[in-house]
Order: structure tokens, then C-alpha cells, then sequence
């Protein structure tokens, strides 16, 4: 008699643990998303941490070679002064244009890798 009763009760609670199922999918699948997404800004950020770690050293190894140089060669003048400031400062520049522009290229191609992602889980919950 209880199987009877099994069976008879189970048409009843099978939509709603499907219903259950497929709400709980829904969340594994955003829980997902977000996580990816956390992971992708925080690739971003250590890739930028790491861009500023090489600038600084950057900016040591020049600081370094300016300043034996300086010592060991008497100063041409005013003007080289000027010259030798004004064309560092570019090179700081750059390098953090250079930097500026990695960071950018790296956030494009993570973008780019994430939108197939982003249509994987909209594409399950169709099927």
C-alpha cells in the first residue's frame, strides 16, 4: 500500500523539485558568473599591481644609472641639466602610457574571453 501511495504522490512533487532543481541551477549559475568576474578583477588588479612594481623599479635602475654618471662626469651645464630632466620625464611618461596600455589591452582581451562565457549559462537555461 505504500507503494501505491509513492507513486501516487509522486507526480505531485516532481514539478516542484524540478522547479527546485532548475532555482537552484539558476543560483550555482550566477554564484558562478559573479566568482568568475571577482577572479577577472582581481587578475586585473594584480597585473596592474604588478605594472607599478616594474615602473618603480624602472624608475630605480634609471635613478641608479643618472646618478654614477653624474659623479663621474662634471656637469656640461645648465642647459644639459635641463635637457637630461626634461627627457626623463618623457620616459616616465612612456613607461606609463606603456603600462597604461597593457593594463587596457589585458582588460580588452578578458572581456572579450568572458562574453562566450556570459552566453554558456543563458544557453542552459534554455535547454
Amino acid at each position: 500500500m505504500n507503494g501505491a501511495n509513492l507513486s501516487a504522490s509522486e507526480p505531485t512533487t516532481g514539478p516542484s523539485v524540478n522547479e527546485k532543481i532548475l532555482q537552484q541551477n539558476t543560483e550555482l549559475t550566477s554564484f558562478v558568473a559573479r566568482l568568475s568576474q571577482e577572479k577577472a578583477e582581481l587578475r586585473n588588479a594584480l597585473a596592474d599591481l604588478e605594472e607599478q612594481v616594474w615602473m618603480y623599479r624602472q624608475k630605480d635602475i634609471t635613478a641608479e644609472q643618472t646618478s654614477v654618471p653624474q659623479k663621474a662626469m662634471p656637469a656640461a651645464g645648465p642647459g644639459w641639466q635641463q635637457e637630461k630632466a626634461e627627457l626623463l620625464l618623457s620616459l616616465q611618461q612612456a613607461q606609463q602610457e606603456v603600462a597604461r596600455l597593457r593594463s587596457e589591452g589585458r582588460q580588452l582581451v578578458q572581456d572579450i574571453q568572458a562574453e562566450p562565457q556570459q552566453a554558456d549559462p543563458a544557453a542552459d537555461h534554455v535547454k
